[in-house]
């Protein structure tokens, strides 16, 4: 006579979220989470899951439990997704569960500044700050070009005096990493005195 499978409610393989264990997984009450991190292509790579989960049944041995996810182990994904772990015995019972994958972007946008600048001092011997920020360029392996968030340091409108001066620019992408590139600003007297001569002056002689 063929073996009866046990009913699903009589086997221990109850990894179900209230047992799944992730190594580096964050536990919210019923929700895992496993952070994925982005590489310079904004591709995450799908890490492998089944070696930190919990699991255990009733007639099958710990290791003879047969476990699979999905996506796959080595796959890659440019957003968050839900990975799908299912345990098997060796009577073909089959338990499923989830866990978040969290898209994680850690990497700082490239930023490239202007070549070092000369300004001319104004007649109050000093030089406004402007906006430096269009000077630079900046690339980040997820955020577009154009949606990136760009500042400076000193600030606009800020006084400088004579000599040179560092400036700072900054970009900041989708996800708050935020790169910087620097350069020199110097200030230079360019404007030659104001001189004032007599129209005529009067000699008189001895």
């Amino acid at each position: 006579m063929a073996a009866k499978n046990v009913d699903a409610k009589d086997i221990k393989n109850t990894i179900l979220n209230s047992n799944l264990l992730l190594a580096g997984g964050k536990i919210e009450g019923e929700t895992r989470k496993f952070n994925i991190y982005a590489n310079a292509s904004c591709q995450a790579t799908v890490p492998d899951l089944p070696p930190s989960v919990t699991k255990s049944d009733n007639c099958t041995a710990t290791n003879d439990l047969i476990v699979t996810q999905l996506p796959a182990i080595g796959s890659t994904v440019s957003a968050g997704s839900m990975a799908t772990i299912t345990v098997y015995d060796q009577a073909g019972n089959q338990t499923t569960c989830n866990t978040n994958l969290v898209f994680v972007d850690t990497i700082k946008p490239l930023v490239s500044c202007p070549v070092n600048q000369t300004v001319a001092a104004d007649n109050t011997c000093s030089f406004t700050m402007t906006d430096m920020t269009g000077l630079a360029t900046a690339t980040d392996n997820c955020t577009a070009a154009g949606s990136l968030l760009f500042s400076q340091n000193p600030i606009i409108g800020t006084a400088l005096g004579l000599g040179t001066h560092a400036i700072s620019i900054f970009a900041e992408d989708a996800t708050g990493n935020s790169g910087t590139c620097q350069f020199t600003l110097t200030v230079a007297d360019t404007t030659d005195p104001v001189v004032v001569c007599p129209t005529y002056f009067l000699i008189t002689s001895n």
